[in-house]
């Protein structure tokens, strides 16, 4: 039985490595574009084919590659909270959560202000930051981790007082289901959405989206109670996996034409308009699609691993915490070479991803380190 679990789960372990690497592609994709929010952006003056490349990957991306990771976070909380139990579960949540948030406020981010803005006083801003309060912002990408504990926190109220789990029948994977799971995210987005445009952040916490992060969390924790994960057939997520990148981006590209924002019209960030509903309605839905997708073919097709595939799930968290300054550093060293925006991009994104793995590996040496950043 435990050597069933073990492999199981090792499609996991590789989808958590690629949807980080996706993840420091995303940020990269940021630096060269200007669209979204990062420490240093270098370029906005995009031409055609790099408007529509960086908006369709970040579009993409931004749908679903979050929500998934919240989804699988919510697929290990319910057996590691009952095999624990209330008070170790705490303090391991705050052990592996917890204290790499706090590495990441006190030391990387100020690191990453550094070399992002190499005038900055940042002794100054420090302090600054600690008086004002402005440090709850310093999050960066790690506003991940600050999210998952408020729902976990919330998950362990829930089970203190709910002793007892709901008996649940395991749905099918259908169309009808489908659609409904994606109205679930698609309305309360659309609603927050009308006071609170894409890109508005609190504490660094971008509300807009926290429709999807919270049903797809939920769903995870759902999902290990019925064994969702096994009962989607390779043939089905296929098909909506490829109906999404087909029918689903056609869609998105119909919107982004007649919607207004290929000429500047920006009615699909809020509002009580068309273009918002159906922008939420898109992001949703490849969320959910993309996510029933990946989930049968890894699972079918890559729950293994070689020496490669284990050298990246080993380190895909460490990545995750440092890749930051890394990538700072790369483009910045690089900010002399000019060459198209989308040759930059994958050179930039290449060498960040692979000098955060090999970074996280030596720092991963230290055993104090490697039991926090595993």
């Amino acid at each position: 039985m435990k050597h069933k679990e073990h492999i199981r789960l090792l499609y996991i372990d590789n989808l958590r490595a690629v949807i980080i690497i996706v993840v420091v592609m995303v940020h990269t994709a940021v630096t060269y574009s200007g669209m979204g929010m990062w420490y240093r952006v270098e370029n906005k003056a995009l031409d055609i084919a790099s408007m529509v490349f960086f908006g369709s990957f970040l579009s993409l991306a931004q749908s679903f590659d979050m929500s998934f990771l919240f989804m699988l976070a919510g697929y290990f909380i319910p057996l590691s909270f009952d095999v624990k139990g209330p008070a170790r579960f705490i303090k391991d949540r705050l052990y592996r959560l917890g204290l790499p948030l706090l590495i990441y406020i006190a030391m990387i981010h100020p690191i990453a202000v550094k070399l992002a803005h190499p005038n900055e006083d940042i002794i100054q801003y420090f302090i600054d930051g600690v008086k004002s309060l402005g440090f709850f912002s310093w999050s960066g990408p790690l506003w991940f981790v600050l999210a998952l504990l408020f729902f976990t926190f919330f998950y362990i109220i829930v089970r203190i007082f709910v002793r007892k789990p709901m008996s649940l029948v395991s749905p099918k994977i259908h169309i009808v289901n489908i659609s409904m799971l994606t109205l679930t995210i698609t309305i309360p987005a659309f609603l927050i959405r009308i006071e609170m445009p894409l890109g508005t952040e609190f504490m660094n916490l971008q509300f807009p989206y926290f429709s999807g992060y919270i049903v797809m969390f939920i769903i995870g924790i759902i999902s290990k109670r019925l064994e969702l994960f096994d009962n989607i057939d390779y043939q089905t997520g296929k098909k909506w996996f490829i109906i999404t990148l087909s029918i689903g981006y056609a869609c998105f590209g119909i919107l982004m034409i007649f919607g207004g924002p290929m000429s500047g019209d920006t009615q699909i960030l809020s509002g009580l308009t068309w273009q918002a509903f159906a922008y939420a309605l898109w992001e949703s839905f490849s969320c959910v699609t993309l996510s029933i997708g990946l989930i049968s073919i890894f699972r079918n097709r890559f729950n293994r691993q070689n020496k490669l595939q284990k050298f990246l799930s080993d380190n895909y968290f460490g990545v995750y915490v440092f890749h930051a300054p890394i990538l700072i550093a790369i483009s910045v060293s690089l900010k002399w070479l000019v060459i198209h925006p989308l040759i930059k991009f994958i050179i930039v994104a290449l060498c960040a991803i692979t000098a955060s793995y090999l970074f996280t590996y030596l720092v991963r040496k230290i055993q104090f380190m490697k039991s926090v950043f595993s």
